[in-house]
């Protein structure tokens, strides 16, 4: 149990752990200095990391036994992981395990990142702009 992936974002380096706490930390690139926690996700963990300038998504994976309270979660920042917003959630069910599998590695050109859930349902997502008026 630690560390289970890394992303490089413009202003902070990101790790996501799979020690059950569903932790991300976050440590500024420069100048260089240990890294704080920012997220938490109890029985679950962060499978992945994904960035892309700012943008930011993690893909989690359910614990084992009674204790499993939700489903896998697929999470995103868009401010360098200063707030996070709950994209999806893969269903609670008894299956052992529930994760977000696999992902693009990258965010394509058009800012789409595709992943995949253990079950093979596949995603496409991105962050799209709010209009103002």
């Amino acid at each position: 149990q630690g560390h289970t992936d890394v992303a490089i974002g413009e202003e902070h380096v990101f790790w996501g752990t799979d020690d059950n706490l569903g932790r991300i930390s976050r440590a500024p690139r420069s100048p260089v200095r240990d890294g704080e926690p920012v997220l938490w996700q109890a029985y679950h963990h962060v499978w992945w990391l994904v960035s892309q300038g700012r943008q930011i998504y993690a893909g989690t994976l359910t614990g084992q036994g009674t204790y499993k309270l939700t489903g896998a979660f697929l999470l995103a920042s868009s401010d360098e992981g200063r707030t996070w917003q709950r994209l999806m959630e893969t269903p609670k069910d008894t299956a052992p395990l529930s994760f977000f599998a696999g992902e693009s590695r990258r965010l394509t050109t058009g800012g789409w990142l595709y992943c995949v859930t253990a079950d093979g349902t596949a995603y496409r997502v991105r962050r799209t702009r709010r209009e103002t008026s």
